[in-house]
C-alpha cells in the first residue's frame, strides 16, 4: 500500500471519528434545543412545541463547521412542502424571528433564508454553533429518518459521503454539490450497482402521501 493510499484512509477515518463525535453529542443537541423551546414556547402559548434535530450532524457525516438543522414543529407535525407561502408560515417566520431578537444572550440572529420552505439562521451563543431553523416542512425529518435507515443497511453509504465531503470543499465546489445532493449520488450509485433496494421496493406495501397516489390498478389518481 502507497502513502498516497495511507494518506487517503487515514483521513477518512479521522473524519469519520469527527463525524461520529458531533453526532453523539447528544446532551449539546439537547441543550440548543432545550435553549429554542424556552425561547420560543412563550410566544406560541396556546400550541404544544416540539423540536426535532436532522441532517448532516444527526446523520453522522458533519464536517468541523457543519450547521445543526432543527425543525420547530409548532403543533402540526404532519406539516408537508408545499409550492406556495401561507400566510401562516410568513406569520409564523415574523414570530420566530422576533424570539430569538429578544434572547440575544442565548442567540445571535444571523439571517432569514427565503424560499418554498424558509429558513432562520441564528448562532447558539453558547456553544457557537451555527442553527438552521425550519418550521414549514415536516418531510426534512422523515427524509433524515430515511438515510439513517439507508446508511443501517449499507454502512459504507456515510464512508463514501463523508469521502465526497471532503472532496468538493478541497476542490472548493460546495455551493454546486450540497449535501443532500451527494446522499441522492451516493443512494443512486449503490442502488445501480444492487447493493441498496430500489425506490420500488423501499415503498412495497406502503401507500404514499406525498405526491401522485396509485389506485389498486396501479393508476396515478
Amino acid at each position: 500500500m502507497n502513502d498516497r493510499m495511507c494518506d487517503f484512509w487515514d483521513t477518512l477515518l479521522r473524519n469519520e471519528r469527527r463525524a461520529n463525535k458531533q453526532k453523539n453529542n447528544v446532551e449539546l443537541n439537547q441543550k440548543i434545543i432545550t435553549d429554542l423551546l424556552e425561547t420560543l414556547c412563550p410566544e406560541f402559548p396556546s400550541k404544544s412545541i416540539q423540536v426535532h434535530p436532522f441532517g448532516s450532524r444527526i446523520l453522522g457525516m458533519a464536517g468541523p463547521d457543519s450547521d445543526l438543522d432543527l425543525y420547530v414543529d409548532i403543533g402540526n407535525s404532519s406539516a408537508l412542502y408545499s409550492e406556495t407561502l401561507t400566510d401562516k408560515v410568513i406569520q409564523e417566520e415574523k414570530i420566530i424571528t422576533k424570539a430569538l431578537q429578544k434572547n440575544p444572550s442565548k442567540w445571535a440572529f444571523l439571517a432569514n433564508v427565503e424560499g418554498h420552505c424558509p429558513v432562520i439562521v441564528a448562532r447558539h451563543k453558547n456553544s457557537n454553533i451555527q442553527c438552521d431553523i425550519s418550521f414549514s416542512n415536516s418531510m426534512i425529518c422523515g427524509q433524515s429518518k430515511l438515510v439513517i435507515y439507508i446508511f443501517e443497511l449499507q454502512p459504507i453509504a456515510r464512508l463514501m459521503i463523508i469521502y465526497l465531503r471532503g472532496w468538493v470543499k478541497e476542490l472548493q465546489i460546495q455551493s454546486a454539490f450540497r449535501s443532500h445532493l451527494l446522499v441522492l449520488m451516493v443512494i443512486f450509485f449503490l442502488q445501480v450497482r444492487g447493493y441498496l433496494p430500489t425506490v420500488y421496493q423501499f415503498q412495497d406495501q406502503l401507500i404514499p402521501d406525498v405526491g401522485p397516489i396509485r389506485s389498486v390498478d396501479n393508476q396515478f389518481l
